[in-house]
């Protein structure tokens, strides 16, 4: 079912892409613009949506075990520090995208919280896509999730990317974010 319903998006998407390129052929730009306004009006409602949702906090039970389980669905999840977004991301399984949030060598997040918090603890070396921290500072650094951040999410079928993207660079979001520079063009961390 699963597999139709992504078939029927898909070519609903190639779809717009194929109105859109025959809009900007004939010159059709009042076409063009009720197009963007109703992906504008899209984007926003699905920010609307994902920043009303339950806030769950970040309780670590053991090395990677969390106490709540993500549907396995695409969707968009933003991280919040003192109820300020901080962090958003995407995935086409929350579940095994959240699985990762317990290896920092799997989620940058934890990379850019951890090595700005653990920075001048005894042992600390920075964690990279290769290094976890040490079993101590991972410890602490569970901690100081659970203590301070709490994260939303929001299962989204089509334009998960767009929603991500569309956040990151929403001048009431992007001064907060800590997403990294790179393919969304964010700034460094603001702990």
């Amino acid at each position: 079912m699963a597999g139709k319903v992504e078939k029927a998006v898909r070519r609903s998407f190639i779809f717009i892409i194929i109105l859109l390129y025959y809009c900007l052929k004939m010159q059709m730009e009042y076409y063009v613009c009720l197009m963007f306004e109703s992906i504008e009006s899209y984007l926003n409602s699905k920010t609307i949506e994902l920043l009303s949702q339950p806030s769950h906090s970040f309780c670590f039970k053991a090395r990677g075990s969390m106490s709540i389980s993500l549907p396995n669905v695409a969707g968009v999840y933003a991280i919040f520090l003192e109820e300020k977004m901080v962090y958003v991301g995407e995935s086409k399984s929350l579940r095994e995208r959240w699985r990762d949030m317990y290896d920092c060598r799997n989620h940058n997040f934890l990379r850019i919280v951890g090595n700005e918090y653990l920075k001048d603890m005894s042992g600390f070396e920075p964690a990279t896509s290769s290094r976890r921290y040490s079993e101590l500072l991972t410890k602490e650094l569970y901690q100081y999730l659970t203590d301070n951040f709490s994260f939303k999410y929001l299962p989204v079928d089509l334009g998960r990317k767009e929603l991500e993207e569309y956040i990151t660079n929403h001048p009431e979001y992007s001064a907060t974010l800590m997403n990294s520079k790179g393919r969304r063009g964010q700034k460094g961390l603001r702990i």
